[in-house]
């Protein structure tokens, strides 16, 4: 039998880092309520800060569905009255659930 020293535990990431995130997407998310910086705060967040985020935590920022849902929280937060939603916050809240729920990655093996 298997004991749990050699069952390989799924990287995830911890709740302080998520909290740091979640803080840093919640920034952006307030500086594109101005109009004209909203779609300059969703291509740095969401192309550039992120990706980079996933990629220095170990996990693949080009996964299918993680840009999946990049991409939607993108155009929504270039949809002028949609923008003023938290939609930056929640897509990374969704990233990191997937990351971390052991069901949502059963899932995705799935689909």
């Amino acid at each position: 039998m298997a004991t749990e020293e050699q069952i390989p535990k799924k990287k995830k990431i911890d709740p302080i880092m998520a909290s740091a995130m979640v803080v840093v997407a919640l920034f952006f998310d307030l500086l594109s309520l101005i109009p004209i910086v909203s779609i300059l705060t969703t291509i740095t967040f969401s192309w550039m800060i992120m990706p980079t985020w996933f990629w220095l935590l170990g996990f693949d920022p080009f996964e299918k569905k993680r840009l999946g849902v990049t991409g939607v929280t993108s155009l929504l937060e270039i949809t002028p009255i949609v923008s003023m939603l938290p939609c930056l916050t929640i897509g990374l809240i969704a990233n990191i659930m997937m990351i971390n729920n052991e069901t949502l990655q059963k899932i995705q093996k799935i689909i």
